[in-house]
């Protein structure tokens, strides 16, 4: 998928300015086949390729054994919440996000997860403000683009690459 990434142009077509991920060792081993860098610690401000910064958030965090219990799922939508107030109080408008898909499924109330380094694109909205959010994970481009119903403050949900499985 990286190469494919690299091939397309993916950061630079798409003006990301900002590469958010979970702090799990799966999350970051992803972020850096695909974009080549994660976040130390924290985060980071050294510019290359038009990214500003590599950011890690404790808020990408996958769903936890506790969330998975029925009506305990108020910590994971705190963390949701958390999550988007951090999108609208960026300055910038382009973010490509590495994260869970139980985090994403439960984030954009969604009937199924995204695949495994499938890469997704959705636009979040505050106060006038668009900010692009992109999941990012995949393989192929898909040519037929599908309506997907998300909750108020997102839109346009659309797969831009599905990862597909060995063999295929």
């Amino acid at each position: 998928m990286a190469q494919k990434l690299r091939e397309a142009n993916f950061v630079h077509d798409k003006g990301i300015q900002v590469i958010a991920h979970s702090p799990l060792k799966r999350a970051r081993e992803t972020c850096r086949g695909l974009f080549g860098r994660v976040a130390p610690t924290e985060s980071t401000t050294e510019e290359r390729d038009g990214v500003l910064r590599v950011v890690q958030l404790d808020s990408l965090l996958e769903k936890t054994p506790t969330e998975w219990i029925p009506g305990n799922l108020g910590p994971l939508t705190n963390r949701i919440t958390k999550f988007e107030q951090w999108i609208a109080d960026q300055p910038e408008d382009v973010i490509a996000v590495v994260g869970h898909s139980q985090f994403f499924k439960a984030m954009l109330e969604m009937n199924f997860k995204f695949g495994n380094v499938d890469v997704w694109q959705v636009h979040y909205h505050t106060s006038g403000k668009s900010t692009k959010e992109q999941q990012t994970n995949g393989e192929e481009e898909e040519e037929e683009e599908e309506e997907y119903k998300v909750p108020r403050g997102w839109s346009s949900l659309k797969r831009l690459y599905a990862c597909k499985g060995e063999g295929e």
